[in-house]
């Protein structure tokens, strides 16, 4: 248990929460004397010095460098390539798979739950006060003349009562879904009953279900009104 270094900016933070009547007492208090203000010299009269005019540049014009640039000077038109002929039917190039997996692949994980884990609850774990105060952090602030009111708490990290998880199905996230949801099989084991709640960001479904509206729109706006 140490105290930090006291500075000017805690002797600011103590005089701006104390009554001005008491501030000798604060400046005593924290180890601070009141000096003086130090007289400020009284300033010197310049001399403006004269300007002298500087005499304008001159410009000499030189020769010009040759600039290539590109013009069409003629035209051609060319015919147009032949369509390319099928080679055949479908059924007769149908491409066979040689050498076909028997078993399914092992899944190979970002990270694995031993090492997710501690990161997950340094992110999601909450702080909840104990009972007892902090005394580490009641020196730490008295030494820096902060009022504390109320004692600060010694908290213990807890999982939160309620967890949102946002799952994002972008196709751009594909190879990253079955970890998705190892991650959420696991929260939720973690958490039982209703503490984890799903959210699914489908920007596919997003886009089919803008395209069905606008076609709702089309027809609704072609139908007879008669």
């Amino acid at each position: 248990m140490s105290g930090g270094v006291l500075g000017r900016a805690d002797l600011l933070r103590a005089l701006a929460a104390t009554d001005p009547a008491v501030e000798g007492d604060v400046l005593e208090l924290l180890g601070f004397e009141r000096k003086p203000a130090a007289a400020r010299p009284a300033p010197v009269a310049r001399v403006a010095e004269p300007e002298v005019p500087l005499p304008p540049p001159s410009i000499e014009p030189g020769e010009l460098r040759p600039t290539p640039f590109w013009r069409a000077e003629a035209f051609a038109v060319r015919p147009e390539d032949a369509p390319l002929e099928p080679r055949g039917s479908p059924a007769a190039t149908s491409i066979t798979w040689d050498s076909r997996p028997t078993e399914r692949p092992v899944l190979q994980l970002l990270a694995p739950w031993r090492e997710l884990l501690p990161k997950l609850r340094h992110l999601i774990a909450t702080g909840a006060p104990v009972g007892e105060v902090d005394v580490d952090r009641v020196v730490a602030a008295l030494c820096r003349g902060r009022q504390l009111d109320p004692l600060p708490r010694e908290c213990q990290r807890r999982w939160p009562r309620d967890l949102h998880v946002i799952v994002d199905r972008s196709d751009r996230l594909i190879p990253f879904w079955d970890d998705q949801d190892v991650l959420v099989a696991a929260l939720r084991t973690l958490m039982p009953g209703q503490r984890v709640r799903v959210a699914r960001v489908d920007e596919t479904a997003a886009m089919e279900a803008e395209r069905k509206r606008q076609v709702g729109q089309g027809r609704a706006r072609g139908r007879d009104p008669g």
